[in-house]
């Protein structure tokens, strides 16, 4: 997993690094860490490859709202999480889609619960698509949703759709339990999902999906525990 760390204060960034050695100890999955002390540092990058991003709020110039809302407009998807000191900071990452936020001096546990989560979230699970002479290996993570097209089925990325000459309700039995069915010809990865509005779901992408009265009391549950982190097996969830 590689990790960014955002922090102009020596001491917080030195506890961060050493709570994380100690979470890949313990948990024996490899962390590769970058650190940086500004915004304007972390921008000159020409690419963030990176699956998460801790970034302090209170920097000097550039602080750590504004490079968050820069990462977003040059097309950094993955996660964020804010470090701060001040509670008040809380609800303006919702615009950035922040994952969590954690309150310095962070405590281990509550790092360990993200930490936990991330881990789970980018297991390496891959759908099997063929299609005439075609095959690929397609993450599970980087599908938006699955959805019926007569007797086939359509396999939408935010980079293209892939059609598939299988129903629908048998590839529906064997996903993997983010997707959650939204409408009769849909199902839709909960990982994608960033707003539920009366009976319409907005994607990662911008796009909108249909939800059915049917599925919709399970779409409201299914999106509260993902925001709560406590879908896919958490029974807890990080705070702020």
């Amino acid at each position: 997993m590689k990790l960014c760390i955002l922090e102009d204060e020596k001491q917080h960034r030195e506890m961060l690094i050493h709570m994380l050695q100690r979470w890949e100890r313990e948990n024996q999955h490899a962390l590769f860490i970058d650190s940086y002390t500004s915004g304007e540092e972390l921008m000159e990058k020409e690419e963030w490859n990176y699956h998460v991003i801790f970034l302090d709020i209170q920097l000097e110039a550039m602080n750590g709202m504004e490079t968050a809302r820069m990462l977003r407009e040059r097309g950094y998807q993955n996660d964020l999480i804010f470090l701060t000191a001040f509670r008040e900071y809380v609800f303006e990452g919702y615009e950035v889609q922040a994952l969590n936020y954690l309150l310095k001096p962070v405590e281990y546990e509550k790092l360990a619960l993200c930490m936990n989560y991330l881990k789970e979230k980018m297991q390496v699970e891959y759908f099997t698509y063929r299609y005439r002479n075609e095959m690929a290996q397609i993450p599970f993570r980087s599908i938006l949703y699955f959805s019926s097209s007569n007797h086939s089925t359509d396999i939408v990325t935010a980079d293209r759709t892939y059609k598939q000459a299988e129903p629908f309700k048998s590839i529906r039995k064997r996903l993997p339990k983010q997707f959650i069915q939204c409408h009769r010809t849909i199902m839709v990865n909960m990982y994608h999902v960033m707003k539920l509005q009366g009976k319409e779901i907005f994607l990662t992408n911008r796009e909108q999906l249909p939800v059915s009265v049917t599925y919709l009391e399970n779409i409201r549950n299914a999106f509260l525990r993902h925001l709560t982190l406590e879908g896919d097996g958490h029974s807890d969830s990080p705070s702020s």
